[in-house]
């Protein structure tokens, strides 16, 4: 298995998907541009295999959920947008209520491998991701790849598309509660947008510092607010708040918070060497007395 052939054409999969995700008639579009990465995922482990058992839990614990809950979550939520009556905000308001309450009970009814998939365990790994344990089930999609199905791979899959349908749903139950719709998609198109090209974790141990130190609206804004302010600010998806705050407490290696830490150290060291921090630009030269340029 080719992890760095795996990330390219991940990559080249979200850059596709991006150029017609926004437009629901190209829905069948998209659905196309998932399917048509599968088969070449399909087909690259086909021609490499894997390495050991544990690269092969690997794959089907992270990487092919990676790509096939974009199939899912295209699938639900197109279907939660027909499904929409016209009426009123009220309405809507109930009707996204709704089907956040049937994603809760999903995750309710699959509270041992919801919790799985959540801590990162690994005990049941060998049962859950390798295909000699496979037992097809009438809800999995087997079938469809001969001899590239697990036990879970498709629950896996179908969390990660329902956490991304949940924010989907979230977004839209609060556009329910503007009182000025123009007003805020002004606010929204007006001035450049940015783009946040470092890693995404980073920005969110950034938000949850804003969020812990309450210095957004006195404290009273909750970090779902908070991180889709970022989102929007820096044109980035950050993923599920709660599951980034665990990758962040989980870190051994580096600090809990290596980015901010970062960050107070770079400051620091702009204040210290005077000569190299000029906020102001650069100085004047002069051929008289350095002290007139302080």
């Amino acid at each position: 298995m080719d992890k760095i052939y795996i990330d390219e054409i991940y990559s080249r999969l979200e850059s596709e998907l991006s150029e017609v995700d926004p437009f629901p008639d190209l829905f069948s579009n998209a659905l196309g541009i998932v399917s048509s990465y599968m088969h070449l995922l399909h087909g690259h482990i086909l021609e490499s295999g894997f390495a050991d058992e544990g690269e092969e839990i690997y794959f089907f614990k992270h990487v092919k959920p990676r790509f096939y809950h974009w199939y899912i979550f295209l699938v639900e939520r197109h279907t939660i947008s027909k499904g929409l009556a016209i009426g009123t905000e009220h309405m809507a308001r109930d009707y996204y209520l709704q089907e956040l309450s049937f994603i809760k009970r999903y995750f309710d009814q699959n509270g041992f491998i919801y919790h799985y998939f959540l801590e990162g365990e690994t005990s049941r790994d060998a049962d859950f991701f390798l295909r000699s344990f496979f037992q097809p089930a009438l809800d999995s999609p087997g079938a469809v790849f001969p001899n590239f199905s697990t036990n879970h791979d498709y629950t896996f899959s179908k969390i990660l598309a329902y956490e991304k349908l949940q924010e989907f749903l979230v977004i839209r139950l609060r556009a329910t509660y503007a009182t000025d719709v123009s007003t805020i998609l002004g606010e929204l198109r007006s001035g450049r947008k940015r783009t946040w090209t470092d890693e995404k974790i980073k920005l969110v141990e950034l938000a949850y510092g804003i969020y812990f130190m309450n210095s957004v609206d006195f404290g009273k804004a909750d970090i779902t607010d908070i991180i889709s302010a970022l989102e929007d600010a820096f044109n980035v998806h950050l993923g599920v708040v709660y599951r980034r705050f665990v990758e962040i407490s989980r870190r051994k290696s580096t600090s809990h918070t290596s980015y901010l830490d970062a960050m107070r150290a770079e400051i620091v060291r702009r204040i210290t060497e005077k000569d190299r921090y000029k906020p102001f630009g650069p100085k004047k030269k002069t051929d008289g007395d350095p002290d007139k340029n302080r």
